[in-house]
């Protein structure tokens, strides 16, 4: 009656269930809290300079008077800015995505782990009558 698991840890008389049956919840990223920090800080600044840039672009702009560059205002103007702004854009798109998703998991693996606790607890209360 008494069941030991791998870890040597006694489940008889305990209302929860085996880690192995407990299903584990994603995580949004595997980095360390600082890390995910600067990567954030790194994105934000990148999307605030974009703004920053296309503004500084416009006539009276910060940058305006690089139109006499002819070639250096058009590269940044059709070439660098836009890259920048899809690169700003889908970086915060694909963070919020994932974040998205791993909620929707999460909630689902709460929702099975419940029912297995729950199962769990069934066939301990049948075994013990």
């Amino acid at each position: 009656k008494d069941f030991v698991a791998f870890s040597g840890r006694s489940y008889e008389n305990d209302n929860t269930i085996p880690p192995y049956l407990t299903e584990r919840r994603y995580v949004l990223t595997r980095l360390q809290r600082n890390q995910f920090i600067h990567c954030a800080v790194l994105g934000a600044l990148n999307f605030i300079g974009v703004i920053w840039m296309n503004e500084s672009l416009q006539p009276g702009g910060a940058l305006a008077d690089i139109v006499r560059v002819g070639f250096l205002f058009h590269f940044t103007k059709d070439i660098l800015l836009p890259v920048l702004s899809f690169y700003s854009y889908l970086f915060w798109a694909l963070v919020a995505g994932r974040f998205l998703v791993v909620v929707i998991l999460n909630k689902a693996i709460v929702q099975r782990n419940k029912m297995r606790s729950e199962f769990a607890d069934t066939l301990q209360q049948q075994s013990s009558s």
